[in-house]
This record gives C-alpha cells, sequence and structure tokens, in this order.
C-alpha cells in the first residue's frame, strides 16, 4: 500500500542491483535504475502526478522519502 512506513521490497532489490528489465507488451528491455534526487525528481515527481495524482496522498501518509527511479535504457547494440 503506497505511504506505508517502510519501503516495498522491490525497491531495496534496486537498490542492491540496479540492473532490471521492464516487459510492456511483447517488448523486453534491460535497464539501468537511479534514484533520483533534487530538481530531477521534482521534475519527474511532476509527470508522475500527472499519470497517477495519488503520488502526493502517499507522501502525505509517511515520514520517510519515497524514492524516485529513473529507468535508463542499456543498448543491445554491440556497436552503440
Amino acid at each position: 500500500m503506497g505511504g506505508s512506513p517502510t519501503a516495498p521490497v522491490w525497491s531495496h532489490n534496486i537498490d542492491a542491483d540496479s540492473l532490471v528489465s521492464l516487459q510492456d507488451g511483447a517488448d523486453l528491455q534491460d535497464y539501468r535504475a537511479r534514484n533520483v534526487e533534487g530538481q530531477e525528481k521534482a521534475d519527474w515527481w511532476a509527470i508522475a502526478m500527472k499519470v497517477w495524482p495519488h503520488f502526493d496522498t502517499y507522501q502525505e501518509a509517511t515520514t520517510r522519502v519515497i524514492p524516485l527511479f529513473v529507468l535508463d535504457p542499456i543498448s543491445t547494440d554491440p556497436n552503440p
């Protein structure tokens, strides 16, 4: 549930190993996740709020800082 006092397990997994796979339909890609802070987090948070306005409600429900991860694609091209 959003806004819980402890971070979800999946966020600890990303902290331990930032290599993640994301599947969108039939498209499966590898990414490197990074936890953003400062102005970059504020910019991404504003975008996230347009998609799911309840993120602010989650943050207000807890004293911990909710992490926001950005996924950077890992090139599968051997000659990028």
